[in-house]
């Protein structure tokens, strides 16, 4: 007789057939949010990938993972951009070899995307980050790097020329809030042994 409930047998075929149309099984074993996603063999090949490609297009992708990877806080996507557009050694801070979003995440495969309602730059996956952490080694120094970069863009005629001004405008300066906040942090993570070599003149 139906009571109106059903039983354990009909509840557990509800769950498989909800389950499987579900839009994260839809998707490809690839994907990291399908169940069947197992992400070391996939992150490592798509990561071998990245640095098998051209000198300048691989560094600028393994560094867009370092940052977001390494980063003291969420950066937004001019903040990313602007720090990899640093060039160290130089007092000048040339915003045409910026990258745009759109390029580095197409060129990070999908390793990368935007949160569009906080505009901020954040891995694919939380695994991605476990990944990334349990294999340290795929970045050299990536904090002594991060500081050498954040202390550059301090120095930067053109952040040292909002000194000059009572109110002075930072929107063409997007990276200056991390690098002031977070410069010192970067230098307490690295190692005792780094050298910073910066472009000040006294």
């Amino acid at each position: 007789m139906y009571d109106g409930i059903p039983s354990i047998t009909a509840l557990r075929t509800f769950q498989i057939h909800s389950w499987e149309s579900s839009p994260e099984y839809l998707l490809p074993d690839s994907h990291p949010w399908h169940p069947a996603f197992h992400p070391s063999p996939t992150y490592g090949a798509t990561i071998s990938r990245i640095k098998a490609q051209d000198g300048d297009k691989s560094r600028l992708e393994m560094a867009s993972l370092m940052w977001i990877s390494h980063a003291e806080r969420p950066l937004k996507a001019d903040e990313l951009c602007h720090a990899l557009a640093v060039e160290l050694g130089s007092t000048d801070f040339n915003i045409g070899s910026t990258p745009s979003m759109s390029t580095l995440v197409s060129c990070c495969q999908g390793l990368i995307a935007v949160d569009k309602e906080a505009s901020t730059v954040r891995l694919i996956h939380f695994t991605l980050q476990e990944y990334l952490s349990a294999h340290p080694d795929l970045f050299s120094r990536p904090h002594s790097a991060m500081a050498e970069i954040c202390l550059t863009y301090l120095s930067s005629q053109q952040v040292e020329a909002l000194s000059a001004n009572p109110a002075p405008d930072t929107r063409n300066t997007p990276f200056l809030e991390y690098c002031s906040v977070y410069w010192g942090v970067h230098v307490k993570r690295s190692s005792r042994t780094a050298r910073y070599h910066l472009p000040w003149s006294y």
